[in-house]
């Protein structure tokens, strides 16, 4: 089955802080910046041992310790600084990004409402609890987070392709109705939204892949395979991307391009192989009957 891509939600650092900060925490920002998570978390650990009662200390710790993929360390240093300061909206949106990927979606949807409550322009806030919405199949309710994301933050690419995504979920759910007008136009506004996001960042790869959906929707079947490959040389790791070209190829009858696409699916995601696996199974097959030929 052509699935939805799975978009990320982001953690949300503090800039100007950083800008006034003393070292270390200025070389933590730096080196995180750079993408030297290590050495950014030792940095971390000073400041902290510096000034232990600071909370964006260890909300900037917690970063390092996500992108380190030590989640259980990055859950508890955002606890902690909510613990030394209940109103740092940024705490409570890093921490519900982290329960998002740990699968509590929703203790993320409960994180990313008490940010907005705290500060209700907090464009971060809205797109994140959208995509936890989404996972959840509460379309409308992730529709009115990125609309208000997007009404926050104009430019906001991700929130775009979010967006989109919900379109094309839309759209199925349309479809299912029997309601094909409806589902054209979800269509159209998946179309519109994720080309947005390609134009305001065109190196964004799940841009590439949410609109491959959406035209998949619509038989435009030569630019979604397209759309799928642009997306996989802008992110040679985007699990998604692979999983919807190989189904792609496979239709195609290419059951060699299309089993190592999928293989590779499989390869980055693990737990896409029952999408996978129906598929892989007919390349198998397809190549068995031209060998035999």
């Amino acid at each position: 089955m052509i699935t939805v891509a799975l978009l990320v939600t982001s953690l949300q650092p503090f800039p100007a802080f950083a800008q006034k900060a003393a070292n270390p925490l200025k070389q933590g920002v730096a080196l995180y910046k750079k993408g030297e998570f290590s050495k950014a978390l030792a940095a971390f650990d000073k400041a902290v041992q510096q000034d232990p009662k600071n909370a964006i200390l260890y909300s900037y710790r917690g970063l390092a310790r996500y992108r380190l993929n030590d989640l259980d360390g990055a859950m508890a240093d955002q606890t902690k600084a909510i613990e030394l300061n209940p109103r740092l909206a940024e705490a409570y949106t890093n921490r519900g990004a982290i329960r998002f990927v740990k699968g509590d979606v929703d203790g993320a949807i409960a994180d990313h409402t008490q940010a907005i409550q705290l500060d209700s322009k907090y464009a971060e806030a809205y797109n994140n609890r959208g995509e936890a919405r989404r996972t959840k199949g509460d379309v409308d309710g992730a529709l009115a987070d990125f609309n208000q994301t997007l009404k926050l933050s104009p430019f906001y690419s991700q929130a775009y392709v979010n967006r989109a995504a919900v379109y094309v979920q839309k759209a199925d759910l349309a479809t299912s109705r029997k309601n094909e007008a409806e589902a054209r136009k979800h269509i159209e506004e998946a179309l519109k939204d994720s080309t947005k996001a390609q134009v305001l960042n065109p190196k964004l790869a799940e841009a590439y892949t949410v609109r491959g959906l959406a035209f998949l929707r619509i038989r435009r079947v030569k630019e979604a395979s397209a759309d799928f490959t642009k997306a996989i040389e802008l992110n040679p790791r985007h699990a998604l991307a692979y999983l919807n070209r190989g189904t792609l190829r496979v239709q195609g009858k290419d059951f060699s391009g299309g089993l190592q696409d999928l293989k590779k699916a499989v390869e980055l995601v693990p737990h896409l192989k029952p999408d996978a696996q129906l598929w892989i199974e007919k390349a198998e097959q397809g190549l068995q009957g031209k060998a035999s030929k």
